[in-house]
């Protein structure tokens, strides 16, 4: 029914929430998700609907500020299938620049875009960039972002904890922290293929 609106009344309105309704259906409703043909839909879409926001007003709940639902989506898409060169192309698109965009919480995987098309430069200002506008707060990709900026070379301040300005390492076990219920604690963990792992 979606393709039927899609191909017969492609400039009705429904036409194009009957793309994002087929997107949907292709990312959640088969297994495996039909990703790449989620990627086709949509590209078709821009290429249809230049400028449109429709969309972006039906569906605002879900939309960013300043970066439209489709490319947002086509974002996420292009990442999951590992399609760097029209992620690198997209981020590129809707971040010009690092230093004055606003979509903050982009520029991780703007960075990533960048390192795995072999644009260093820009993969440095994206990560700088994000440790610039966020600021010193020791949060999950604040800790990504400097790890990247570390193996491309760059020298960055050490993470800091909010409570008393150190991220520990990890301590091996918690079982001295037994029975401080309600605190947080934060450490430098690094991931490993053996061990145990348990509690909450």
């Amino acid at each position: 029914l979606f393709l039927e609106v899609i191909e017969k009344a492609p400039r009705v309105r429904r036409a194009e929430e009957a793309y994002w309704m087929l997107s949907n259906m292709y990312m959640q409703a088969f297994d495996p998700p039909r990703n790449k043909d989620a990627v086709a839909l949509l590209e078709q879409y821009l290429a249809r609907y230049p400028g449109s926001r429709v969309l972006d007003d039906k569906f605002s709940m879900f939309s960013t500020p300043g970066l439209p639902l489709v490319k947002q989506r086509l974002l996420f898409l292009y990442e999951q299938e590992e399609m760097w060169e029209k992620a690198a192309a997209l981020y590129d698109e809707v971040i010009p620049d690092p230093k004055t965009a606003h979509l903050l919480d982009h520029f991780i995987g703007y960075g990533r875009a960048m390192e795995r098309t072999g644009q260093k430069e820009k993969a440095i200002a994206a990560y700088t960039a994000y440790l610039e506008q966020r600021g010193n707060t020791g949060d999950f990709l604040e800790g990504i972002a400097k790890d990247r900026l570390r193996e491309l070379g760059v020298q960055v301040a050490p993470d800091i904890s909010v409570a008393d300005g150190t991220v520990p390492d990890d301590p091996g076990n918690l079982e001295s922290f037994r029975g401080r219920n309600g605190e947080v604690f934060r450490f430098r963990v690094r991931g490993t293929a053996h061990g145990n792992i348990w509690g909450d």
